[in-house]
């Protein structure tokens, strides 16, 4: 599934007023579509790969509905793997996240960094299958969780909504 560069949104137009906000509307628009599409792990990379050659050190053109796409074929992969992520669990985990972390960890290297960081969690995850061992560290749900996550930050990035205060 692709979802057009123009595609901003499922929902209507928003304006959020905080960062808590933007968040929340991604995340549902992330799940609401993740219960209309199928993904295997090769989904997962392949989509990505594009989005990297699309987006990657380019200036521009908005991102957000192919985030939206990512983060529901993370969870998809990870419902049809009994790694069920709800919308609750993951604006409660970005939140508190964002506490730590604040704005300046994204802003320093935006879009690209977010990709780069994405890549890895989604290496990790085929490691994982590949190798069909236990994770050693955080586990599997964990990694979906922060592609997911990292998805809806994209979105936000894109909307230019991230750097919105936190409340």
């Amino acid at each position: 599934m692709n979802v057009p560069s123009s595609t901003n949104r499922l929902f209507k137009s928003t304006n959020p007023a905080s960062w808590n906000e933007a968040a929340d509307y991604a995340s549902k628009e992330i799940h609401l579509l993740s219960a209309c599409i199928d993904a295997s792990i090769s989904d997962v990379r392949d989509y990505f790969d594009s989005m990297v050659s699309k987006y990657f050190n380019v200036q521009g053109p908005t991102a957000s509905g192919d985030w939206l796409v990512l983060g529901a074929k993370a969870l998809v992969w990870g419902r049809k793997n009994n790694y069920y992520i709800t919308q609750e669990e993951l604006i409660t985990t970005l939140v508190r996240k964002q506490r730590d972390y604040g704005h300046h960890n994204i802003a320093k290297f935006g879009r690209d960094g977010l990709l780069i960081r994405v890549h890895d969690k989604v290496a990790r995850l085929e490691n994982l299958i590949a190798n069909g061992s236990d994770a050693q560290n955080e586990p599997i749900r964990d990694t979906v969780l922060d592609i997911a996550g990292y998805s809806v930050i994209g979105v936000m990035w894109d909307r230019e909504q991230f750097l919105l205060e936190l409340i």
